[in-house]
């Protein structure tokens, strides 16, 4: 490793105060840091309320200028980028929440935007720009290594191609401890090493004691909420219609029309959320209302957020998935789906319908915690996110749709992607005897691998709305930089 890497820290609405700490202190330790702002606006605060020496550059993204493509070059441009990085520029557009707003059938209610509307010339420059964008940053103050709240799938492969290693910094599975992961799949590689030792040398986890299952605090915040009546969606649509109507006299009512939402567009999704959650709640059933049956736990994921676009970009339909679940199961079993929390508002009244009316398909009850209903199935299904991760805790057989979950590793979890391979993990899972001993083992290995890849920040989540220095923070996360670099 270079003793002394350049450092590209990005920020965008959340973290500034840690990220701006974390960049003092490779500042302080002698690197060369440049604080790129992905928020307009944010770089001249960032500049003015901390302190730099000569060694950081505190940019602005929107300052970075490159060479303007032209509608007549932009194929050209496109079809070279994908040759040199080996991806397809249709790939990150449906990553893209705007501009790939065409894939996100499973959340059909998601409010309308812009750039969803923009030819598809339009589409492939600006994700051209993006990639010159970085090569322009990685050339001219040669980087080595990038750290940021998310790594896309664009500064993925074109960090990994110009052998800039990247850094994220989130939560572990499962846990309250913070875990670093090296690319947009959230992968970390000291976590699946670890793994794969305990899988070859069992004894190495035999006098481990597990622990009772942990949900970190801001993903406790996000599945719980109250207000689903009227009165509660009136009272947020005229927050939101008063914010608004404030930020449109501010812009004189000029819109970027290549950027962002049409104003008002989440209003009505605050009245939907109140319906779709009333509907799923008069369908919705108890653990107890399917004791004739066997379960089978399928979670609904937030969309479109990074757990599905990001993480498992290869497969995201959850339509698609809970298909080939259904058409794979004996007759006694039944699929249980729970819808997330923040889901209600952009999915149709026609999706819940159309679920509802295959015969194998129930709705949890929306007030039914999800490790009841995990505790209560045969086996769980899940693309991506903590449920499978849950599901191994409680030990549980799971069937992965995510190709890129380190839960694919283990004895109890069977990956599958498409109709085939779901009907023969199906016929596996059902057949692991429900005393086996692989339930405590795996459980163990995963454990004991996700506490020793992670690390302890107490109060973490508190610091992602705050612009306050986080530089107790920003000294732990340093030194679990540095040893993460050193992983082959």
């Amino acid at each position: 490793m270079i003793e002394k890497p350049t450092v590209l820290i990005s920020v965008n609405a959340q973290l500034i105060g840690f990220f701006s700490s974390l960049a003092q202190k490779f500042m302080d330790e002698g690197h060369k840091v440049i604080f790129l702002s992905l928020k307009k606006g944010l770089a001249k605060y960032i500049r003015k309320n901390y302190e730099w020496n000569e060694t950081v550059n505190v940019i602005d993204i929107e300052d970075i200028s490159v060479l303007e493509i032209s509608t007549e070059c932009v194929l050209k441009k496109s079809l070279e980028l994908e040759k040199k990085y080996d991806l397809k520029m249709s790939f990150l557009i449906a990553q893209d929440r705007g501009l790939g707003r065409g894939y996100l059938y499973n959340v059909d209610r998601y409010p309308k935007r812009y750039d969803a509307e923009i030819s598809n010339e339009e589409k492939l420059r600006i994700i051209c720009e993006k990639i010159l964008i970085y090569e322009k940053i990685i050339e001219d103050y040669s980087l080595n290594l990038a750290i940021q709240l998310f790594t896309g799938e664009i500064e993925d492969k074109v960090f990994n191609f110009n052998n800039v290693k990247t850094i994220t910094i989130g939560f572990a599975r499962c846990s309250s401890d913070n875990m670093l992961f090296h690319n947009a799949f959230l992968e970390n590689k000291k976590l699946s090493k670890t793994i794969d030792v305990y899988l070859r040398d069992n004894t190495l986890v035999e006098n481990y004691e597990v622990n009772d299952l942990v949900q970190h605090s801001g993903s406790t915040k996000t599945h719980s909420r109250g207000g689903w009546n009227n009165l509660a969606a009136f009272k947020k649509a005229f927050l939101m219609f008063k914010k608004e109507c404030i930020g449109m006299v501010k812009k004189r009512f000029k819109f970027d029309k290549k950027n962002g939402y049409y104003p008002f567009a989440w209003i009505p999704s605050k009245f939907r959320e109140v319906s779709n959650y009333k509907f799923v709640s008069r369908l919705g059933k108890f653990p107890k209302d399917l004791s004739d049956y066997k379960i089978v736990y399928f979670p609904m994921h937030l969309e479109p957020e990074v757990a599905l676009m990001t993480i498992s970009p290869e497969f995201s339909n959850s339509l698609e998935a809970l298909t080939w679940l259904s058409k794979s199961l004996p007759a006694d079993y039944k699929i249980v789906i729970r819808e997330h929390t923040l889901s209600f508002g952009v999915r149709s009244r026609w999706y819940y319908e159309t679920l509802s009316q295959i015969g194998n398909i129930e709705f949890a009850h929306p007030s039914v915690h999800a490790w009841d209903w995990i505790k209560s199935s045969s086996f769980v299904s899940t693309i991506t996110g903590s449920a499978g991760f849950e599901g191994v805790y409680l030990r549980k057989p799971i069937l992965s749709y995510g190709k890129h979950q380190v839960i694919n590793k283990l004895k109890t979890v069977e990956y599958a992607s498409d109709y085939e391979t779901t009907k023969g993990a199906v016929n596996k899972l059902i057949n692991i005897p429900e005393d086996s001993p692989d339930f405590e083992l795996m459980h163990k290995i995963l454990e004991k691998s996700i506490k020793d890849a992670s690390f302890t920040m107490e109060g973490f989540i508190d610091a992602y709305k705050d612009r306050k220095p986080k530089p107790e923070f920003a000294n732990i996360c340093y030194n679990e930089i540095i040893d993460y670099l050193e992983i082959d």
